[in-house]
């Protein structure tokens, strides 16, 4: 329960609204005053004075020729809307589509008007006169059908939270007469946890599910990592009613490449939203090459949404998250969207850099007939020298250096689906070394070699994208004169 209380007014805002998850009591003893909205998942609760809109020129008109006033919205999600105090005035709307309106006062006059399922009056003393309110024109009949967006996108921000901010690619894409207005980038958690507030209810009754489907897949197809694992998961509250042609006219084949909504099926069409929308999600189940998962998550609250659940049959996952009870709905779709993340995570064939050990050997030869001289110092950083060696098919000895490096002095960091590993900065004494003859001495730079294991210390089995070996840039000494060679 959230509770507001106070002895001075509580103003609202219009650039404002009050959001509640649960029920909410407001015990402001002077009452609440401004224009404005209070919307609460479960019941709003008003122990309080007058509830009143701001007083304007002509009588609170906000909008002359609509003669629209000025209003207070009360807006329950799935809860009541009740009035204890003893005398109240009220200007705007009181909404509980879901619940009751419970008017236990002594004496209301409202100015807009009252929705609920059941409206209780204790006496006689209520006098409600319809006009239009600027509450009024703020809830619209598609908000009022998105109702759980506020838990939706809360929910969401958890679901995206739950991935590894180095390994994952996250884009977030919405959609209504068509999908063309987003980002269609591929972001790290952080930038994607950014995007989400962003998410705001469709102005139109326009639902274009097969074109957010097909933007979805060309952007994980084109920008993503050819063996990362991918997956698609759709939020909806609607069943699809639009689609998108390839060309002019209302017959044209659906559009299935990549690219802006051109042309779209300017009717309501559940049933070709529907063939569009299974059209594009069985080119996605047959492209084995991109290797994406789908999952629909249905929130419709109370219903299922038959075409959803009929697309999502058709080979992918479907979830229905809704309960009787409105309260429980975000525990219900925070748990859906848990099972999805876990099955996402548990799926995961890539390799975490903290799962792999890696090691790295430096090897170089020297010139013929260019001996090692130790330093006037120890070697340090363990580089050994070894002149038995022999290369290629010459019998000469020649020197060899090596290197050795353990995990520690190696960085090993996620680069998409595959690994940047550095060795880190080290200060090396130089070596030293004595010409025994004139003319070039090519110095071949040698190779870094790197092994690859699982942190148990197996080896790698899984694919994995890596370079195997580096290299020193060459370098050609020329020697010119006797003196170089003393």
């Amino acid at each position: 329960m959230w509770t507001l209380s106070g002895g001075a007014k509580l103003k609202l805002s219009k650039d404002i609204p009050l959001f509640f998850d649960g029920n909410v009591r407001i015990n402001c003893g002077s009452g609440v005053v401004g224009e404005g909205f209070i919307v609460a998942t479960g019941n709003i609760i008003f122990n309080t004075g007058e509830v009143t809109a701001t007083a304007g020129d002509d009588g609170g008109l906000v909008d002359k020729e609509k003669k629209t006033i000025a209003g207070v919205g009360l807006y329950s999600v799935g809860g009541n809307v009740e009035f204890a105090v003893g005398g109240s005035e009220f200007s705007g709307l009181i909404y509980a589509p879901k619940g009751t309106v419970n008017l236990q006062t002594k004496d209301m006059t409202i100015n807009g008007s009252v929705v609920g399922k059941e409206v209780i009056t204790k006496t006689n003393g209520i006098n409600i006169t319809y006009k239009d309110t600027s509450a009024h024109e703020t809830i619209t009949e598609t908000e009022t059908e998105n109702s759980h967006l506020i838990t939706a996108k809360d929910v969401i921000g958890k679901f995206v939270n739950s991935f590894d901010s180095k390994d994952a690619k996250i884009g977030i894409l919405t959609y209504q007469n068509d999908a063309n207005t987003n980002t269609f980038d591929l972001l790290d958690v952080d930038g994607a946890k950014g995007l989400i507030g962003g998410i705001t209810a469709s102005k139109e009754d326009s639902n274009n599910l097969g074109d957010g489907l097909r933007r979805a897949y060309y952007l994980l197809k084109d920008k993503g990592s050819k063996s990362s694992d991918k997956y698609i998961v759709v939020l909806s509250c609607a069943d699809p009613n639009k689609c998108t042609l390839s060309g002019l006219g209302e017959t044209g084949e659906y559009k299935t490449v990549a690219g802006n909504a051109v042309n779209i099926l300017p009717a309501l069409n559940v049933t070709k939203g529907t063939e569009y929308a299974k059209e594009i999600l069985g080119k996605i189940n047959e492209d084995t090459e991109a290797n994406i998962k789908t999952h629909f998550v249905d929130f419709r609250f109370g219903e299922d949404l038959a075409k959803i659940k009929e697309i999502a049959e058709s080979g992918t996952n479907y979830y229905n998250p809704t309960t009787d009870n409105e309260l429980e709905f975000p525990g219900k779709l925070e748990a859906t969207m848990n099972s999805i993340s876990t099955e996402i995570l548990g799926e995961k064939n890539y390799i975490d850099a903290s799962d792999v050990i890696v090691t790295a050997e430096f090897e170089d030869y020297f010139p013929t007939s260019v001996n090692y001289v130790a330093p006037t110092s120890t070697p340090v950083f363990g580089v050994e020298v070894d002149n038995a060696g022999t290369v290629d098919d010459t019998s000469d000895d020649r020197y060899k250096i090596k290197k050795s490096y353990s995990s520690g002095t190696i960085d090993v960091q996620p680069y998409g689906d595959k690994f940047r590993v550095k060795i880190k900065d080290e200060e090396f004494k130089p070596s030293r070394v004595r010409f025994m003859s004139l003319g070039d001495k090519l110095f071949n730079g040698g190779s870094i070699k790197f092994k690859i294991k699982n942190a148990d210390g197996t080896e790698i089995t899984k694919i994995l994208e890596t370079e195997k070996s580096g290299s020193i840039e060459n370098v050609v000494i020329e020697v010119l004169s006797s003196i170089d060679i003393r």
